[in-house]
């Protein structure tokens, strides 16, 4: 017995240390980086499902890593209805000026109707998920103490893809869902070490455990076509995560409104229609107020408060200035809806009548 116990202390010995060798070996020569930071915008965060956060030296970023020239207290200040929005790289406001995007937009619109009464912090992070977005609510939006929870949805957020600036290996087909399996907070302590290993990442890929997956019915789509190949997530992923978001605000008292916004093109209107009538669902069985941007923007233009400037960027996703701007007014629009109002649950119009929240009125068109 004492030399079979011998015997199988030195073969177990013998195991870890190749693989810890084995480890090294693929860390120097074959490594599988699920992430690397190609610009000044981001920097890596600490927070391993967050993975990356605002570079609070980039000019256009303040010292809290928001994308905003004024530096805010972490504490409300008294008298102030204080709002949040949480999105990806639309509510950053890409490829625009800090003062054009929608939140910034927003401030504007709520001083000039009640000048001093709201405060707007844009957690916006380019290429954010539900996911991301989740933990940042969890690490970072609650710690200032929010009224109002805007929840800016870009119709691709259902899809495993980001930004291929932010991710470049994300594109690769093998690594998307080991991507989203490693962000996935339902993960076991176990899982997640493994995926620390870079030796354990080159056997998922070697052994195929990850590829191109099961196309389903909606891509990620350029030009108006599909491109194919990116990992799609089987079964109510994006649900599960969108429900715990929408009950950590409820059990914080925060008013939730969830915006879904749109895109440019007849794709985009399909898609639109499709997306909106699942968040519908959600939000009827959740304490959130579902905002239809997209009849918001029509009816603004139908109106005269929107001239004929172009509302998206070429890449028919991001908004220009005048796209922005309509967004912001929807927006206000929401905040702005009494209580009971359509859209708005009946718990969170119990929650409001009893708090008796000021609201907003839309300024005149400029």
């Amino acid at each position: 017995m004492r030399r079979f116990l011998t015997n199988f202390s030195v073969m177990v010995a013998a195991t870890l240390l190749s693989l810890g060798l084995a480890e090294i070996a693929t860390r120097i020569f074959l490594p599988v980086q699920l992430f690397e930071v190609k610009n000044d915008v981001v920097q890596v965060s600490k927070n391993p499902i967050l993975m990356y956060e605002l570079n609070p030296e980039h000019p256009d970023h303040n010292r809290q890593g928001f994308r905003d020239s004024v530096e805010y207290a972490t504490a409300k200040p008294a008298n102030k209805t204080r709002v949040g929005i949480i999105g990806d790289s639309t509510t950053f406001g890409y490829a625009t000026r800090v003062e054009k995007s929608f939140p910034k937009q927003l401030q504007g619109m709520l001083d000039q109707s009640q000048p001093g009464a709201y405060e707007v912090l844009n957690f916006g992070m380019p290429g954010f998920s539900i996911i991301q977005e989740l933990e940042l609510l969890k690490v970072k939006v609650l710690d200032y103490a929010p009224d109002v929870v805007v929840l800016a949805i870009c119709l691709n957020d259902w899809e495993i893809y980001t930004s291929g600036e932010l991710h470049p290996l994300i594109e690769r087909n093998d690594l998307g869902g080991m991507l989203i399996d490693f962000l996935d907070p339902q993960n076991s302590t176990l899982k997640r070490a493994l995926f620390n290993s870079h030796l354990y990442r080159r056997v998922l890929l070697m052994t195929k455990q990850y590829g191109s997956g099961t196309q389903g019915p909606d891509h990620v789509w350029k030009d108006g076509n599909p491109i194919p190949g990116y990992y799609q997530r089987q079964g109510d992923w994006y649900g599960k995560h969108f429900r715990e978001f929408q009950e950590i605000l409820e059990q914080h008292g925060i008013r939730s409104i969830v915006a879904l916004l749109p895109m440019d093109g007849a794709t985009g209107a399909d898609l639109y229609q499709r997306r909106f009538a699942e968040l519908r669902q959600y939000c009827d069985a959740l304490a959130c107020q579902l905002v239809d941007v997209r009849q918001s923007i029509a009816e603004a233009k139908a109106a005269g408060e929107l001239g004929p400037e172009r509302l998206f960027q070429g890449d028919e996703v991001h908004f220009t200035k005048q796209g922005n701007r309509a967004v912001a007014g929807a927006l206000l629009d929401a905040i702005a809806a009494p209580a009971g109002s359509a859209g708005e649950s009946p718990r969170i119009a119990a929650r409001r009548r009893a708090t008796n929240s000021t609201g907003a009125r839309r300024p005149a068109p400029s």
